[in-house]
């Protein structure tokens, strides 16, 4: 396991290889599975960052087959048994893409196994279909804040409001900056939390 984690490392992921080897570990408990794990990482090693993610795919013009009815269900089911509920794991789905549109085959309902399930369109309100979940369980609300044309605080406070006002439990932001921009994170929580945002600095900085 040692020397797949290196080899991985290795592959200009940024990550360290001790990395590697927790997050195999918090997903995968026996060493089968996890060497398992490892080999798939080593063959598609975007699958730990985030890189390997299918929505810019373009089956089947990339070489993969074209997409299933099935391939999808299966995978949220093994993924629900290995994470439960009881342990605090959770499955999220963005809800674009071939996946959004397979999800239920052979008595298996993705709804019932997702804890919760975004919107993707930034700059939108737009409630995802959601058999099997509660209105708790969805962002309708979605916001880049880092696009200007799409994101910004006022609009995000706008956002805020509805989602507030139509009693859904999530808010979905992309790119958060890492700097003290407290201000305009608080014009959002001040609505849904009906308090304000402090900035604690970067994890492992210097006070």
């Amino acid at each position: 396991m040692a020397e797949l984690c290196m080899r991985i490392g290795r592959l200009d992921l940024g990550l360290p290889p001790q990395a590697i080897a927790d997050a195999v570990r918090s997903v995968e408990k026996s060493r089968n599975g996890q060497l398992r794990l490892l080999w798939a990482l080593e063959d598609v090693p975007g699958l730990l960052t985030g890189d390997g993610a299918d929505e810019y795919a373009d089956y089947p013009e990339n070489g993969p087959d074209q997409v299933n009815a099935w391939s999808f269900p299966y995978l949220v089911d093994a993924l629900r048994e290995r994470l439960s509920r009881e342990e605090g794991k959770f499955i999220s789905l963005y809800f674009i893409g071939p996946s959004s549109e397979t999800l239920v085959y052979d008595g298996i309902d993705v709804g019932t196994l997702l804890d919760y399930r975004w919107n993707p369109w930034y700059g939108s309100f737009n409630p995802p279909a959601a058999p099997g979940l509660t209105k708790e369980q969805l962002a309708a609300a979605s916001i880049d804040i880092a696009d200007e044309e799409t994101g910004g605080w006022v609009e995000a406070a706008d956002l805020a409001r509805q989602t507030k006002k139509q009693g859904y439990g999530v808010y979905n932001t992309y790119r958060l900056p890492d700097t003290d921009v407290s201000n305009g994170p608080s014009a959002v929580t001040k609505i849904l939390y009906s308090h304000d945002v402090r900035y604690i600095g970067t994890p492992g900085a210097a006070p």
